[in-house]
């Protein structure tokens, strides 16, 4: 059995999360519209409550990390389940 992606991971030679790449045209239109939302707010709130405006961004952010990894971790699972199920099942 192939060890060594395992291993990589496990000393964090190899970071999943960080190699998925968001460059495309779907991508890029939500981060132009959220960029120009939040310019648009931030210039409309006064300066002692703009930090509230990066707390909540920094705490969607945070959010969306834990969906990510979550969905990482469901689809490694689901990935080794399905190759399991096929190298070692009875039923063919």
């Amino acid at each position: 059995m192939h060890r060594k992606y395992i291993r990589k991971i496990f000393l964090g030679e190899i970071h999943p999360a960080n190699s998925c790449k968001f460059e495309n045209e779907e991508y890029e239109k939500w981060q132009t519209e959220f960029t120009k939302l939040y310019r648009e707010i931030q210039a409309l709130l006064p300066d002692d409550k703009k930090k509230m405006l990066e707390l909540l961004c920094d705490a969607h952010t945070a959010m969306q990390t834990e969906i990510v990894i979550d969905g990482f971790c469901n689809g490694f699972e689901l990935g080794a389940n399905l190759i399991a199920e096929c190298l070692y099942s009875e039923e063919k």
